[in-house]
């Protein structure tokens, strides 16, 4: 039996070649960034080589340096101990103090040299390794954006910026940082408005510390710059013990890999989540600059993760030393919270949970924000941060 032959519909062919279109724009896109992530990981690779051979030929040099000054200051002392019948002992024991005092110049080479090779490779890629399914890790199927009036997970296609929450029936809009993120927030129109505001405001934060860490160095300058000289030993080697043993940056880098996240430092990092996720003032504590010269020893760590499906902030505060730091964490989950949800939230286990450990909590339209006592670095593992991270999750999304 034959069957007459039926032309498809236009509108089937529309349909389907906008999937065809779309999946060769997704396939595409996959492609280009598996190339781009593939180079880059050979030019860090290239460039670590040329470190380390740099390194090792300038070792080299200065090694044969300071061994032919110290042979030649021996071979002096000997010549003038036959000249002018110096004491043998007094002879040997000016050789073997020359060789004592060029062996602490290599050793103090060698100590700057690698605390140099660990400047260079300390932000280096590590592999993510979430320690537990709550965290999101690459691979793990988690929705690339949500909904920022209902929290419900959102799909955009290609080149589509705005869709309607299946949720909550919201017309929300993706931002200019979608799909360059962990997780992105598709924000609606009032929310916009009022990122767009909090913007602005954060922006003149970010300049009026920026003013002052640059009065305080100019400040610091006139005192003490005549003195700079006499400190810059001492200086140099302070910074290469910090920068050889294990510091506060170093553990957050390791907790950026056992998150999942990414590792970001200084102000411009913190601003750039904040600018991304948080709308409203930003927390008083994250931005905060210590009075007087204080200010210009403060170091800013931080990680950037997504904790069941939230993104989530971990800031640690340090010191001079990079060894103690102050932590922070925000959870991002805009939402009208009304007074009795804020007190009903303080008598949670949440709650509880947060003050047991030492931490305070603010609860606000933007999300939660957690501010801890000053401690050491290896108190902030990744299992205090889940901890915390699961309560503020439970104190989010309080009714």
């Amino acid at each position: 039996m034959c069957h007459a032959w039926r032309p498809v519909p236009e509108q089937v062919r529309r349909q389907a070649w906008q999937v065809m279109q779309a999946t060769w724009q997704a396939r595409s896109a996959a492609a280009s960034h598996q190339w781009a992530a593939q180079a880059e990981q050979r030019r860090h690779a290239q460039q670590k080589r040329s470190h380390v051979v740099a390194l090792v030929v300038l070792g080299a040099l200065s090694g044969l340096l300071i061994l032919s000054m110290v042979m030649r200051a021996m071979g002096q002392a000997r010549m003038e101990a036959r000249s002018y019948e110096v004491d043998p002992l007094a002879a040997a024991a000016a050789g073997i103090g020359g060789t004592l005092f060029g062996l602490v110049l290599l050793a103090v080479f060698v100590a700057n040299s690698y605390a140099f090779y660990r400047l260079l490779v300390r932000h280096r890629q590590r592999a993510a390794r979430a320690t537990n399914s709550d965290w999101f890790a690459e691979g793990k199927g988690h929705a690339p954006a949500i909904c920022g009036a209902c929290g419900a997970p959102i799909a955009f296609t290609p080149g589509e910026q705005s869709v309607t929450c299946g949720h909550c029936r919201s017309t929300v809009v993706a931002t200019h940082q979608h799909g360059h993120q962990l997780i992105s927030i598709a924000y609606d129109g009032t929310q916009l408005a009022a990122l767009e505001r909090a913007r602005a405001q954060r922006a003149r934060v970010k300049d009026e510390l920026s003013q002052r860490r640059r009065v305080m160095m100019l400040a610091s300058f006139v005192a003490f710059g005549a003195c700079f000289a006499l400190f810059l030993p001492l200086l140099i080697a302070g910074y290469t013990l910090r920068t050889v043993t294990r510091s506060v940056e170093q553990h957050m880098l390791d907790l950026a890999r056992d998150l999942g996240g990414e590792f970001g430092a200084g102000m411009d990092a913190l601003f750039d989540w904040l600018d991304m996720f948080w709308i409203g003032e930003a927390p008083r504590t994250f931005t905060h600059l210590s009075p007087g010269i204080g200010a210009l020893f403060n170091s800013r760590w931080s990680v950037s993760a997504v904790f069941h499906d939230r993104p989530v902030l971990v800031l640690a505060v340090t010191d001079l030393t990079d060894r103690a730091l102050r932590p922070h964490l925000l959870l991002a989950r805009p939402r009208t919270r009304s007074e009795a949800t804020v007190a009903r939230a303080a008598q949670t286990p949440a709650a509880r949970r947060i003050r047991e450990l030492g931490f305070h909590y603010t609860l606000t339209y933007s999300g939660v924000a957690l501010d801890g006592p000053s401690m050491l670095a290896g108190r902030l593992d990744a299992a205090t941060i889940s901890t915390l991270a699961l309560a503020a999750y439970e104190l989010a999304e309080e009714p």
